[in-house]
C-alpha cells in the first residue's frame, strides 16, 4: 500500500482473496480477475508493478505468499491489528520496508481456544522482550513496550468518535481512555427529550435519558438459576415495549434492526428472545440479542445491556480484564456499542463489589434506578 496517493490513484487497487470472501462489485479488482483479462504475463507483470495499493485479510496474504516474490512493498496497514496474536503476523511484517498496526487493545482480543499453560512464552530473551504470551496481540505488546521506554514518537491515539453520544461515550472516555475521547459530529451534543404517554415508570426514565442503570436487587429471582435471570429479561422486554411506544407517540421512527441486546449467557439470550416472542413485539426477530463477543465491530441506536449477574462469583466470568487490571475489555465493548441510548440492568448491589463495576455504578449514581416489584411484570 502506499500514502500521499492522489485520488483516482486510491481507486486503483489490486483485492487478494476469493470470489466467495468479495461483494461482486469489487470482484473485478481481484488478482485472479486481473490475472484472466491480462494479454500476456508480461502485461500482468505491469499492472501488478504499478499498482500500488493492494488490499488483503490476514489469512489472504499468507496464502500468497508469492506474491512478494513478484513486488516489492514499502508499508503495511493493518487494520484491527489488536485482534491478531503475535505468531499469525510476526512472519509477515519483514516483507515491508515499515509497518502501521490500527488497533485497540481496550476491547476485546480474538478468541484463542489454547491453554493459557500453553500459551506462556518462558524464554528468558523473548520475556526480555516483551513476549510473555503467544495468545496475545503484537499491537498490545509493542503498545506496552512504547510506554515502558517512552517511545512517544511511535504511538498515536485517535481522540474523536462519531459513534456515541457524548452522554454514552462519558464513562469509558474517563475509565478506559484517560479522558482522551471527544465527540467529532454535533448531534452528539443534542438533549434528549421525548413527551411520554403513560406514567410508566420505564417510559419516563426512556423520555429523559440517553442511558441509565435499573437495578433489579429488589426483584425476586430463582435463587437456583446461575446463567439466567427472569428479573432482567422482564426488564429488558417491558422496557423494549415502553421504548417503541414511547417513539411511536412521539412521531419518531422505530427500526428494530437498529436495536442491541447484549448479555452474557445463552440461556440468558433464549429467554429474552422467548419472552419477546411471546410478548408479540412486532419485527422481534429483526431484534440482535447475542454476547458481547458478536456485537463487536457493530453499532446499534439503541443497546439494552442485561448482565445477568445472581452470585458474585460470576464476576469473574463477566469480566475480562487488561493487564493492569483497569479495563474490562467486554464491558468496553458492550457500552461503546451504542449510538443514541444505552440502557444497563442488572443487580448493582452484586456489581458493585468488582472495582471496575463500582466506578460504573458511581458514574451512574444519578441516573440509577432500583426498580420495585410493582413497576415490572415478572
Amino acid at each position: 500500500a502506499a500514502l500521499g496517493c492522489k485520488e483516482e490513484a486510491c481507486d486503483r487497487y489490486i483485492r487478494v482473496g476469493t470470489e466467495l470472501s468479495c461483494a461482486p462489485s469489487y470482484r473485478p479488482r481481484l488478482l485472479q480477475k486481473v490475472a484472466e483479462r491480462a494479454p500476456n504475463r508480461e502485461s500482468l507483470r505491469r499492472e501488478m508493478e504499478e499498482t500500488r495499493i493492494y488490499v488483503a485479510t490476514l489469512a489472504s496474504i499468507l496464502g500468497r505468499m508469492e506474491l512478494f516474490t513478484l513486488k516489492h512493498f514499502h508499508l503495511a496497514l493493518v487494520d484491527e491489528a489488536s485482534q491478531i496474536p503475535e505468531p499469525q503476523i510476526i512472519g509477515l511484517l519483514p516483507r515491508f520496508e515499515k509497518f502501521i498496526l490500527i488497533g485497540d487493545h481496550n476491547q476485546l482480543a480474538t478468541i484463542v481456544l489454547q491453554q493459557a499453560s500453553l500459551s506462556r512464552v518462558e524464554e528468558a530473551p523473548l520475556r526480555e522482550a516483551g513476549i510473555t504470551d503467544c495468545r496475545e496481540s503484537l499491537f498490545e505488546r509493542l503498545i506496552r513496550r512504547c510506554a515502558d521506554q517512552g517511545w512517544d514518537h511511535a504511538t498515536a491515539q485517535l481522540t474523536h468518535q462519531g459513534r456515541m453520544h457524548e452522554e454514552i461515550a462519558a464513562f469509558p472516555a474517563r475509565q478506559f481512555y484517560s479522558g482522551n475521547l471527544f465527540p467529532a459530529v454535533e448531534w452528539q451534543l443534542e438533549r434528549w427529550q421525548l413527551t411520554p404517554t403513560i406514567g410508566d415508570t420505564l417510559q419516563q426514565i426512556a423520555a429523559t435519558h440517553r442511558t441509565a442503570f435499573l437495578s433489579t436487587e429488589k426483584l425476586q429471582h430463582d435463587s437456583s438459576a446461575d446463567k439466567t435471570s427472569e428479573p432482567e429479561a422482564a426488564v429488558i422486554v417491558q422496557l423494549l415495549t415502553s421504548i417503541r411506544n414511547l417513539y411511536l407517540a412521539n412521531g419518531k421512527t422505530f427500526q428494530p434492526e437498529r436495536v442491541g441486546i447484549i448479555a452474557p449467557y445463552r440461556n440468558q439470550i433464549a429467554l429474552i428472545r422467548h419472552r419477546l416472542a411471546a410478548a408479540g413485539f412486532p419485527g422481534a426477530e429483526e431484534v440482535m440479542i447475542d454476547t458481547v463477543e458478536r456485537f463487536q465491530g457493530s453499532q446499534r441506536d439503541l443497546i439494552l445491556l442485561s448482565f445477568c449477574v445472581n452470585r458474585p462469583y460470576q464476576m469473574q466470568f463477566l469480566c475480562n480484564l487488561n493487564h493492569d487490571g483497569t479495563v474490562d475489555r467486554k464491558l468496553n465493548v458492550a457500552i461503546t456499542r451504542a449510538r443514541q441510548q444505552l440502557f444497563l440492568v442488572g443487580n448493582a448491589r452484586i456489581l458493585q463489589q468488582h472495582p471496575v463495576y463500582a466506578s460504573l455504578l458511581t458514574h451512574y449514581r444519578k441516573k440509577m434506578v432500583i426498580l420495585k416489584p410493582e413497576e415490572i411484570n415478572l
